[in-house]
């Protein structure tokens, strides 16, 4: 039996339950394969297609690519938070049009961009401290 630890649900297991997923696939064909060899004269039960785990390498290359984009995105701002604070030019690009701050509000956006930033760093961290020392 396969569960989830901590207090979120996970959607994600990278990989941990690959070994109770393969488990569970080989146990539905040895029945499968036991029911068809059982020589039975009644009419064979309808058996509906399972998905494989390499049917679900799509699903996880969307997810990745997905993550990727968003992580990429996210170093960009911190990239242009920190050249506008050791230039005092802030550019944000956006869907509405691009921002460009100069100057001091630059340099402030920018410091509480980066701040952020190291807070949302630190919150991480220590979510995977308390993990490891539960």
């Amino acid at each position: 039996m396969s569960k989830c630890h901590g207090y979120r649900p996970q959607i994600i297991d990278f990989g941990k339950n690959k070994t109770n997923v393969e488990l569970f696939f080989a146990q539905v064909q040895h029945t499968i394969g036991q029911g068809s060899t059982s020589g039975s004269t009644a009419e064979p039960a309808s058996i509906t297609q399972t998905k494989s785990p390499s049917a679900n390498k799509l699903g996880s290359i969307f997810i990745g690519c997905t993550l990727t984009v968003f992580l990429l995105g996210l170093l960009m701002y911190l990239l242009f938070a920190v050249i506008g604070l050791v230039t005092g030019t802030l550019y944000m690009p956006g869907r509405g049009g691009d921002l460009t701050l100069h100057g001091a509000w630059a340099r402030i956006v920018s410091g509480l961009i980066l701040l952020g930033f190291s807070w949302l760093l630190v919150w991480v961290f220590r979510k995977r401290r308390r993990k490891r020392s539960d």
